[in-house]
């Protein structure tokens, strides 16, 4: 069955970070939040994060690193404590200079309080690999 409140939620925490607002989007998790991603190598960014402390590490890690021009949730789905969401995101390499774009799943689990307990996002890691190398072609070069 749907849960509206959880994409409610999410859409939240979408909202805040496209504002940069690090405590309205901390509201949105509880304090044991895990936060994981693919391994990349090359890419000098953390692939899990712990607790709301990570992440406020999370954003503290990529604003020297990426610039984003882009980043856009487009489909919702939920199920019970379990909301997917579909979307793409743009920018570049601040490092490199390279442009990257890609398509991303995040995979949001509700813990108590209808608060984000767990995300997990899937992307194509070739994509960052290749716009974080010195030689490497990103997807917008």
């Amino acid at each position: 069955m749907e849960n509206t409140r959880h994409v409610e939620v999410v859409r939240e925490l979408y909202a805040a970070f496209g504002k940069g607002d690090a405590s309205a989007l901390l509201q949105c998790l509880t304090d044991d939040v895990v936060f994981t991603m693919p391994e990349m190598p090359g890419v000098p960014l953390s692939t899990r994060y712990v607790g709301k402390r990570g992440i406020e590490e999370f954003l503290r890690d990529r604003a020297p690193v990426l610039e984003y021009d882009e980043f856009e949730p487009r489909r919702f789905f939920s199920d019970q404590d379990t909301v997917l969401v579909l979307g793409e995101t743009a920018g570049r390499v601040r490092t490199s200079g390279r442009k990257f774009r890609y398509t991303w799943v995040q995979l949001f689990e509700f813990g108590p309080n209808d608060l984000i307990r767990r995300l997990h996002e899937f992307l194509d890691t070739n994509v960052l690999v290749n716009a974080f190398a010195s030689r490497g072609r990103g997807s917008g070069d």
